[in-house]
């Protein structure tokens, strides 16, 4: 998988926890299905940028930081 695609659904899933968020409750907010949200964060999906500022956009952060692999965790 790639590494911009394993940040990106890394940092998703812990904004929506810390936001207290449920998948569904991301997906009304970003205008998209439950399902999408599930594999996106997954990694399981490829998406384009428009989908990516609205997520971005729900989860009230920027894309840069989005973007940014702040993660202690090493990526396969």
């Amino acid at each position: 998988m790639n590494k911009i695609i394993i940040v990106l659904s890394r940092n998703i899933l812990r904004r929506r926890k810390e936001l207290g968020l449920t998948q569904q409750q991301l997906a009304d907010a970003a205008k998209c299905h439950r399902s999408e949200i599930g594999t996106i964060e997954s990694g399981n999906r490829n998406f384009t940028v428009s989908r990516l500022m609205q997520i971005a956009q729900a989860l009230e952060m920027s894309l840069e930081n989005l973007l940014h692999d702040s993660s202690d965790k090493p990526l396969p």
